[in-house]
C-alpha cells in the first residue's frame, strides 16, 4: 500500500488532534477538580474519548501496511511501545512517588489486559493495552500468512463476534478500561476492526471523494452517534467507528500545517507523560491553584502539559528513530509504524 507524502502527513497532523483532544480533556478536568467544581458543565463533549478512538482507528489502518514485517513485526512494536512507556513510568516516580500511595506492577508494566488498572502511573496506559493485544492478533494473521482479503474477512467476522458478545454476555459487562481478556471483544475494538478492514479491503468508492466530502461525511456521522458514545453501548461504538474512519481517510486527502504533523511525531510520548506532569503541578501546588481563577489554572495546567509533553515527545521520536528502529529495523512500509505516536 503506497502512502504519499500529503497521507502520511495527514495521519500525522490527526495524530496530533487526537493527543491535543485527551490533553484538553485531563487538563479541564483537573482544573475544575481544583476548584471544586463539577467538569460535566465544561465537558458537554468528551473530548478524551473521541482522541483515543481516533488513535485506535489509525492504529489499525497502519497496521495494514505492516503486514509485510513478517516475525520482525512483534519485535519492531515491542520496540516502539515498551521503552517510551517503562521510562514515563519511571518519571512517574520521581514526580509523584513521594505526594501518595505509588506501586509498580509486572502486570501493568507489561501491559497484559487487566480488570483492575494501576491508577498510581497516573499514565493512561489502559489504551496500551488494547494496542499490545490488537499487535498480537495481527501477529498471528502474519504468521498465519493469511492474505490481505483474508485479513479484510477475518475482520468482518471480528465484528460479528464483538456484536454477539455484547448482545449475549451475561453477568457484568465488558468494562471498557478494565476488559480483562475480554480485551479483543470489547466496544472499543471496533475502532481497530474497521481501521484494519480498510486498509486491507480499500475504501472503495469513497476513494472518489474529496477530502472535504469525507471530512464533512465524517462529522455528521459523528454528530449522530456523539451522545450516544457515552454510553459505549456496540451500535454507538460502531457509528463512531465510521465516523473516524471517514475523518482518517479525509486527513490524508488534506495539507495541514507543518507544526501539527511535528506534533503527531511525538505525540506518543505526549501522551504518555501530559497526565503525570498535570497530577505533579496539582499535588505539589494545591493550595496556589485553589486561590486562582479556573481559567488561569487551566492555562497553567495545559502549558506544563502540552510543553513538557512535546518535550517528552520529541526525546522519544529522536530516540525511536536514531537508535531503536534501527536496532529493529525490518522491512519498513512507507507509512509510519505506530501504537499511540
Amino acid at each position: 500500500m503506497t502512502q504519499t507524502t500529503t497521507a502520511r502527513d495527514g495521519l500525522q497532523a490527526l495524530r496530533a488532534i487526537a493527543f491535543l483532544l485527551v490533553l484538553v480533556q485531563h487538563v479541564v478536568y483537573y482544573a475544575t477538580a481544583v476548584k471544586g467544581l463539577d467538569y460535566r458543565p465544561y465537558l458537554p463533549i468528551d473530548f478524551g474519548q473521541a482522541g483515543v478512538i481516533l488513535f485506535f482507528t489509525i492504529s489499525g489502518y497502519v497496521m495494514g501496511s505492516c503486514l509485510d514485517q513478517g516475525p520482525r513485526f512483534m519485535w519492531n512494536r515491542a520496540a516502539r511501545v515498551y521503552p517510551p512507556f517503562w521510562v514515563a513510568v519511571l518519571l512517574s516516580w520521581l514526580l509523584l512517588a513521594g505526594t501518595g500511595e505509588w506501586h509498580v506492577d509486572l502486570w501493568s508494566a507489561l501491559l497484559l489486559p487487566t480488570v483492575a488498572l494501576n491508577n498510581d502511573y497516573n499514565i493512561p496506559y489502559w489504551t496500551l493495552c488494547y494496542e499490545v493485544a490488537f499487535y498480537a492478533l495481527v501477529y498471528v494473521f502474519i504468521l498465519c500468512r493469511l492474505s490481505r482479503e483474508h485479513i479484510a474477512m477475518a475482520c468482518v467476522v471480528w465484528l460479528v463476534l464483538i456484536v454477539a458478545t455484547w448482545a449475549y454476555k451475561t453477568g457484568e459487562p465488558i468494562r471498557v478500561h478494565e476488559p480483562g481478556w475480554w480485551i479483543l471483544l470489547s466496544q472499543d475494538s471496533i475502532f481497530f476492526v474497521l481501521g484494519l478492514f480498510v486498509s486491507t479491503a480499500g475504501a472503495g468508492s469513497l476513494e472518489r471523494w474529496s477530502g472535504a466530502q469525507l471530512a464533512l461525511a465524517g462529522v455528521l456521522v459523528w454528530s449522530i452517534f456523539q451522545p450516544q458514545l457515552a454510553a459505549m453501548q456496540v451500535p454507538a461504538m460502531a457509528g463512531g467507528a465510521v465516523a473516524c474512519v471517514l475523518v482518517m481517510l479525509a486527513a490524508q486527502r488534506m495539507r495541514f500545517p507543518r507544526a501539527l504533523v511535528a506534533i503527531g511525531d511525538m505525540s506518543y510520548g505526549g501522551y504518555l507523560i501530559h497526565l503525570v506532569l498535570v497530577v505533579a503541578v496539582v499535588r505539589h501546588f494545591i493550595a496556589d491553584l485553589a486561590q486562582m481563577r479556573l481559567a488561569v489554572v487551566i492555562v497553567i495546567l495545559l502549558l506544563v502539559a502540552a510543553l513538557g509533553g512535546m518535550a517528552y515527545g520529541w526525546l522519544e521520536y529522536q530516540l525511536h528513530n536514531r537508535v531503536l528502529k534501527k536496532l529493529f529495523r525490518g522491512k519498513e512500509k512507507s507509512l509510519p509504524v505506530t501504537s499511540l505516536a
